[in-house]
């Protein structure tokens, strides 16, 4: 199968993520930095940055476990199999995240990587639109929570309308990702009837145009059995679906927290936890790749609240190393070892495997 990631686009996104991640660092250490700042980089404690890298570790198999747990029942080689197809497909997630607007590649690269293991395209496609509601779902109960509780706290325009513009976001993604779970023949149909009338007035690519039409219906039709597999065979899969990704989310808030006892700060534990719940909120639904600049921003905007001001472009480093910059560098690795290969043998298809 061809690869639907360009290493033009990928190469592309990256500059953005880094100019704009360097912009970001600029006007924090501008906008804070001191002698102080330099100072604390000596006295970080390696103790607890060994901690932080171990929690670095349960991001990553927890965000292939909420992969696994799905795969595992599409008609996998093994479950050994699974689980690296899982373990790649997360980290693969995590690379083109950062080098597109939205964060949208993600899923692309993650549904890639997965299908050249063999899985079917429309399991995969299943898989991950099950995660991202679950995500959302997480998002929903903790981040509005943490939105009423914090709102009041910022008189600053700017922070405001970043986190109103999030907000927005949210209710969109979340409006039209339901559709796609419980009603993807909306979207289809939709669909196919911009590829036909496409193929009445481009006449040249017409043909074109109706196969990519007869395979999208296909496709909706696969995923439709997997949806309704996993809603009436395996609810438990949901549950344990969930908790996984509430053990990743708060894995983060906890790496942050680590890293603040590493540079000898005493916060309370759940003030951290309260502002990295709106930190990811804000993040998740941002439209610069990987969130990168507001990441930064909005991150030294709320944790000025436990965080001396000299102190904040360090913890910013550490907490970006961690959570992002360490997943992007393997994710980036993996994503672009594969692209560079060369395709799966065409005999393979994309949709012999199917549930048990």
């Amino acid at each position: 199968m061809t690869s639907p990631i360009s290493r033009k686009t990928v190469h592309h996104g990256i500059r953005i993520f880094l100019i704009l991640t360097v912009l970001g660092f600029a006007a924090i250490f501008y906008m804070t930095g001191s002698e102080e700042t330099i100072e604390a980089l000596r006295h970080i404690k390696l103790s607890f940055i060994f901690i932080a890298v171990l929690l670095v570790g349960v991001d990553f198999i927890s965000g292939a476990g909420r992969i696994y747990i799905f795969l595992r029942k599409l008609d996998p080689p093994s479950e050994k199999h699974a689980f690296w197809a899982a373990f790649r497909g997360n980290l693969s997630n995590i690379f083109l995240a950062a080098a597109t607007p939205f964060q949208t590649g993600g899923g692309i690269a993650q549904i890639y990587m997965i299908q050249r293991a063999g899985y079917p395209v429309s399991g995969v496609t299943s898989i991950s639109i099950m995660n991202f509601t679950a995500t959302l779902a997480m998002l929903m109960i903790a981040g509005l929570l943490a939105i009423r509780w914090m709102a009041n706290q910022f008189a600053d325009f700017q922070f405001k309308f970043i986190l109103s513009f999030s907000s927005i976001v949210f209710y969109i993604v979340l409006a039209l990702f339901f559709i796609f779970l419980f009603r993807p023949t909306i979207i289809s149909t939709f669909i196919q009837w911009i590829l036909t009338g496409l193929s009445r007035r481009w006449k040249k690519k017409a043909q074109m145009l109706l196969n990519a039409n007869e395979k999208l219906h296909e496709f909706i039709e696969n995923y439709q059995q997997h949806i309704r597999y996993f809603f009436s065979k395996e609810k438990m899969i949901l549950f344990h679906n969930l908790w996984l990704t509430i053990v990743l989310y708060f894995n983060k808030c906890l790496t942050a927290y680590v890293i603040l006892k590493g540079m000898g700060l005493d916060p309370s534990f759940w003030h951290v936890v309260s502002l990295q719940i709106l930190i990811i909120f804000i993040i998740y639904f941002c439209p610069t790749p990987g969130a990168s600049f507001l990441a930064e921003t909005s991150t030294a905007a709320l944790m000025s609240l436990v965080i001396d001001k000299p102190l904040i472009p360090v913890f910013i480093l550490l907490w970006r190393f961690f959570t992002t910059y360490f997943g992007v560098i393997v994710g980036g690795f993996i994503l672009m070892r594969a692209i560079g290969r060369s395709a799966p043998g065409s005999s393979q298809s994309t949709e012999t495997g199917m549930v048990q």
